[in-house]
């Protein structure tokens, strides 16, 4: 969960969103608020006429971390995150294409694919689902790293590409060994934990916050190296 819905996909829908609603192409508007606010007014229909579960009342120009010197980042829930990503795929391939990114049709569209298949499927994944799983995720996976070094070739802070990204190679390619569905090792429980987290983040630099964590990280190893030698001395 923290490394696709909370993670990856958080930067997927940060960057589709924004490409979305930054022009009056996909949503009414003169401006960014009324956009907003058209989005959200046509999300909630969508979510009501499919009978899916939505628990974030709007979202906001902070939601999708909209700043000039940053990826955006669309910060909700999980199970949000699973409910906008249907949307998104439905809301690209009803205009198709995206003229600055013509590859993010597909790029949402295996997205889509790979996370429907995991959350419906059982505790072991059937050989067609094995499949569907890996194909999808190995073609999303291409799309998007395909798409970073686009934006990056672009000068544009789009498709934040991060370690997760990584990681999330060895959960699919994993599929080819093992029958068990990736998702029955998401730790749920502690969802709350990060969201404490990422609003401390928030308020730290952007600039200096990865390096921050990995020198408390070396200290708190240190320590605790420490104290195992003094025990066997």
């Amino acid at each position: 969960m923290h490394v696709w819905n909370l993670g990856v996909l958080r930067d997927l829908l940060g960057t589709v969103l924004k490409l979305l609603l930054r022009k009056r192409g996909f949503y009414r508007g003169r401006n960014l608020t009324k956009r907003l606010a058209v989005f959200n007014k046509d999300l909630r229909k969508y979510v009501r006429d499919n009978k899916l579960e939505l628990s974030a009342r709007k979202i906001k120009k902070e939601t999708l971390n909209w700043k000039s010197d940053m990826c955006p980042v669309l910060f909700a829930k999980a199970a949000d995150c699973a409910t906008i990503l249907q949307y998104a795929n439905y809301k690209l391939q009803e205009h198709f294409e995206v003229s600055e990114y013509p590859s993010l049709v597909a790029c949402v569209w295996a997205a889509n694919i790979f996370s429907g298949c995991i959350m419906s499927g059982g505790v072991n994944l059937t050989q067609p689902e094995r499949d569907t799983v890996y194909n999808a995720g190995m073609m999303f996976l291409e799309t998007y790293v395909s798409l970073g070094h686009e934006a990056l070739e672009k000068g544009q802070l789009y498709f934040k590409v991060r370690p997760k990204l990584h990681y999330l190679q060895h959960i699919i390619e994993s599929v080819l060994y093992t029958q068990r569905n990736p998702r029955m090792g998401a730790t749920f429980m502690d969802e709350d934990w990060v969201r404490h987290a990422m609003a401390t983040t928030r308020m730290m630099s952007h600039r200096t916050c990865a390096l921050n964590v990995l020198r408390r990280f070396c200290v708190i190893t240190k320590a605790a190296l420490d104290r195992q030698l003094q025990k066997r001395h």
